[in-house]
């Protein structure tokens, strides 16, 4: 007997807007007067964030998806939608091609 079967498909990645965003592990941290050091023990590299950066880092303690950080950035600083989007967007690929963050479901 012949059954009809879907094919087999690899399970979807989540699209970026679901995907969580988090800091990784082995990341120590200064605050400063008008800013904040990051230093990565991995590669040995530190990096300074001013403090737009620094208030995303620390809002990224836990977890969080794009839409979180966006509309964190709109209500705290009062930005539109499209400058909030394109900032965090910038931000979040810096940071992942520094190895600082990773996305997860």
């Amino acid at each position: 007997m012949s059954q009809n079967r879907a094919p087999r498909t690899e399970p979807r990645e989540p699209s970026p807007e679901n995907r969580r965003i988090r800091r990784v592990k082995n990341i120590l941290e200064a605050d400063f007067s008008s800013a904040k050091v990051i230093f990565n023990l991995e590669n040995y590299i530190p990096y300074i964030l001013n403090h737009t950066a620094a208030k995303i880092w620390d809002f990224l303690k836990r977890p969080k998806k794009r839409a979180e950080i966006i509309a964190f950035l709109q209500k705290r600083y009062k930005i539109d939608l499209v400058t909030a989007k394109k900032d965090t967007e910038n931000f979040l690929k810096d940071l992942k091609n520094k190895g600082l963050v990773c996305w997860r479901q």
